[in-house]
């Protein structure tokens, strides 16, 4: 290497490290969005990684369908966008859900569905 090409090798290898370290830096800062035990979203909402999981009480943690949002009633097995829009349109129009069994009354549930979800929903 001459003393020309010395400056130039240098500026490449600070370059390279620059790009490591902010490849790390990004890192970090992703894991820095979900924080607490179960896990939280920046804003205070609980991050929801995976389905329902067994609590340490051994019951499953349900979607309460009277408070859930379109994107968490799309997360249920078997529901989609456009069935999560018709349950929270539902509600909208007809007040909260009196039981979980009135599920059935939105278009596109029927029976079968209903017994897919019925344990993993609640109206409480």
């Amino acid at each position: 290497m001459n003393k020309r090409s010395a400056p130039v090798a240098l500026a490449l290898c600070a370059v390279f490290l620059l790009g490591v370290l902010a490849g790390r830096l990004s890192v970090f800062r992703g894991a820095a969005v979900i924080r607490g035990e179960a896990g939280e979203i920046a804003d205070g909402r609980p991050a929801r990684l995976s389905p329902p999981t067994e609590t340490d009480e051994g019951a499953a943690t349900k979607v309460n369908i009277n408070t859930a949002r379109a994107d968490e009633l799309d997360e249920l097995p078997g529901i989609g966008p456009a069935l999560a829009g018709r349950i929270v349109e539902y509600r909208e129009q007809n007040g909260p859900f009196l039981s979980p069994e009135e599920l059935k009354a939105v278009k596109g549930i029927g029976e079968q569905l209903y017994q897919k979800v019925s344990n993993l929903i609640t109206i409480n």
